[in-house]
């Protein structure tokens, strides 16, 4: 049987410099990972090129890919988790899903069902994923201890 992998471009943008010479361009882009067995990840990738940014964020998302438990599950239990000024909350929901912008992208990668999220603060991008990856580590400690 054939595993599933899929790299998917959450966003990127392009920042530029303005030098004696001129303009000097600069792209950055986020990528996320999955595979059908539940490994996520996460990548960021910078670079003079749009190409090579991407190249660099898919590398990176597969090289920190993890295994997350509750890929493809429902969430059991609220949650709440910050980092800086960006604040997530995650309450379990009978049967919505609700979510805005890239949360709602992430969390329909990871395939996670019956799940309403609030964005409270900054909507800062980087941050956003900081929390998943915290919101991750939790949930992967949560269900191997109810598991055992």
């Amino acid at each position: 049987m054939k595993q599933y992998n899929d790299n998917e471009i959450l966003s990127f943008r392009k920042t530029c410099f303005v030098r004696k010479g001129g303009r000097n361009f600069q792209f950055s882009t986020i990528s996320i990972f999955t595979k059908e067995d539940g490994y996520v990840g996460f990548g960021i990738g910078k670079s003079k090129y749009l190409s090579k940014s991407i190249d660099k964020a898919r590398y990176r998302a597969k090289k920190n890919s993890k295994k997350l438990i509750i890929y493809g599950r429902k969430l059991k239990t609220y949650y709440k988790e910050k980092y800086c000024k960006t604040k997530l909350e995650f309450f379990p929901t009978k049967n919505c899903f609700k979510a805005g912008g890239m949360i709602r992208k992430i969390l329909k990668k990871i395939k996670l069902k019956n799940v309403s999220c609030k964005n409270i603060g900054s909507r800062n991008i980087y941050n956003i994923i900081r929390v998943f990856v915290k919101f991750f580590i939790f949930t992967n400690t949560l269900y191997f201890k109810n598991e055992l």
